[in-house]
């Protein structure tokens, strides 16, 4: 399983503990003043003001208690905030990473790619390799940040890239219109045999923006049937409004591609099929039942 999506199917699993106020049914009117709030709050977390979202959540989960999604999204941006001051007085690199992985995932989750972006980038000059220039390079792409993909990747021999990585890469010279280079990139590229729905969404991408929907929706099919149950609608509505997948989500068979079910089972903790890098995996007892994975 994919570390960031481990991480983020993890992290989502987070419930508010002590919230002992939060019971009793809410009334219609108190649930549209609830859902304001909580709209206010993801429109403050777009903004990167974690302090006012938070506070704009709890206002939604008290005001309608029996909503789990508002009271979910409060401990998740709490825990996070949590997590980011921790991160400044970690020195540990592992320690770093796995609360990093974490965060970035809640950031995804909520679209906050700048901030995304400046975490990615305190990794790759604190960590640095490979793996770390592709995650930062998944995030420039998601703010079309093209020729700087391009840079990034191009540091790197093709004989120690990824799969991913080369597919990232091949992304950002198709949107650049070098398509005589991304086109031998996705020859390259196969499905892989195993679970990984983000490296099978980017192939995807990728075979869209040279044209190919056929490869295109056999890799957006393989995305879906190894994502997890739920994150599945997640991942659907990604791919209806993604940029890249334009052509592709306009075509006769994409209704068929989006009637794709997971193939993958998940455990009874949180919605993941791993402890992953979940920053609380040592104390919650879920590690000892999965044999630590």
């Amino acid at each position: 399983m994919n570390r960031t999506m481990t991480a983020r199917s993890t992290l989502s699993g987070f419930v508010l503990v002590g919230m002992s106020l939060l019971f009793g049914a809410a009334g219609p009117d108190v649930q549209e003043q609830a859902a304001a709030s909580f709209d206010e709050g993801r429109a403050l977390l777009a903004q990167a003001d974690f302090e006012g979202a938070a506070a704009a959540f709890a206002t939604a989960a008290k005001a309608d208690p029996q909503n789990q999604a508002y009271r979910n999204q409060y401990a998740l941006i709490r825990r996070v905030m949590i997590l980011r001051d921790a991160m400044e007085r970690e020195q540990d690199n592992a320690r770093w990473d796995a609360m990093a992985r974490a965060i970035r995932s809640f950031y995804y989750d909520n679209a906050v790619y700048g901030e995304a972006l400046s975490l990615d980038r305190q990794r790759h000059v604190r960590i640095g390799g490979l793996e770390s220039a592709t995650l930062l390079a998944e995030t420039q792409l998601e703010l079309d940040m093209n020729d700087e993909t391009v840079s990034l990747l191009d540091r790197f021999e093709r004989e120690e890239q990824t799969p991913r990585s080369r597919t990232l890469l091949g992304i950002a010279l198709a949107r650049l219109e070098r398509l005589d280079e991304a086109a031998p990139i996705a020859r390259a590229c196969a499905l892989p045999d195993g679970v990984d729905p983000a490296l099978c969404f980017d192939l995807a991408r990728l075979h869209c923006l040279l044209g190919e929907q056929e490869a295109a929706s056999r890799a957006l099919t393989r995305c879906f049937r190894t994502t997890l149950p739920s994150r599945l609608e997640a991942a659907k509505q990604r791919a209806e409004a993604h940029p890249d997948l334009r052509a592709l989500a306009s075509s006769a068979g994409f209704a068929a591609v989006l009637s794709t079910s997971s193939q993958i089972s998940e455990s009874s903790c949180s919605g993941g099929a791993g402890c992953g890098s979940c920053p609380s995996r040592s104390t919650c007892g879920g590690e000892a039942e999965k044999g630590g994975s």
